[in-house]
Order: C-alpha cells, then sequence, then structure tokens
C-alpha cells in the first residue's frame, strides 16, 4: 500500500522524464576529464613521437609521467560516469591543476593554455554543480 502523497514530496517511482539535470552534469563532467585523458595521452605520444637520442630519459619519463596521468583521469571519468562517489575528487584537484598549469604557460602558448583552462573551469562547474552532489551522494555505500 503506498503511502499518501504530501505536498512537496518527491515521488519514490523514476519517472521517465528523460534525463535528469544530475545525469547531464555527471555526463559532462565525465566528457570533460575524457577529453583531457586523451589530451594527455596525445601529449605522451607526440613526446615519444619526437625522441632525440640526446634526451632519451627526459623523453621515456616525460612519455611515461603524461600517460599515467591520462589513464587516472580516464579511471576517475569512468568511476564518475558510474556516479561513483570517489571519483569527483581527484577529477578536482585535477582541474585545479590543470588550471595552474594554463596559468604558468599562458605567455608562450596563449591558444593551448586559454583551452586547458576552459576545460578546466568547465569541468570544475561540472563536478561541483549541486546536480552532481546529490547525484553522488544518492548513491548507495557499499
Amino acid at each position: 500500500m503506498d503511502r499518501p502523497a504530501y505536498p512537496g514530496s518527491v515521488p519514490s517511482q523514476p519517472t521517465d522524464a528523460g534525463p535528469s539535470r544530475a545525469s547531464r552534469t555527471l555526463l559532462g563532467g565525465t566528457a570533460v576529464a575524457a577529453v583531457q585523458a586523451l589530451g594527455l595521452g596525445a601529449l605522451a605520444v607526440a613526446e615519444l613521437a619526437v625522441l632525440v637520442a640526446e634526451r632519451v630519459a627526459v623523453a621515456l619519463t616525460t612519455a611515461t609521467f603524461f600517460a599515467v596521468c591520462a589513464l587516472g583521469l580516464g579511471w576517475c571519468a569512468l568511476g564518475l560516469r558510474r556516479s561513483q562517489p570517489w571519483a569527483r575528487g581527484p577529477l578536482v584537484v585535477a582541474q585545479v591543476l590543470l588550471l595552474l598549469l594554463a596559468w604558468s604557460y599562458h605567455q608562450p602558448y596563449p591558444l593551448a593554455s586559454a583551452v586547458v583552462a576552459g576545460l578546466a573551469v568547465l569541468g570544475l562547474v561540472l563536478l561541483l554543480h549541486p546536480a552532481t552532489s546529490r547525484a553522488l551522494d544518492d548513491q548507495p555505500v557499499l
């Protein structure tokens, strides 16, 4: 037997009204993180592509660093896509670090810096949006 609804109550059954705002912010945050992960992966490949014999160690460690960062962002993006609350913290930290990186490179690479900063700000807005918080808080903790 269903309990009577009172004004302002939320129905216990999900509705088929289309994607909720929370799912859109989660998907948006996931997309931003995935684009950033792909960008870092491309940087790793580019670093290996311009490998110079005199700088093998530097190129390999830089490429490895970019690849590990790309894998970490991708892993967190996958966790966010699955509505796992743990994924948001590392992604917020990554956005702040990318903002700092964009600032430090704004003089020599203004266009690239603007793209990185724009994605980081968009990522922060989507990750810290109240709808995202509600969506992640609604998940049961196992």
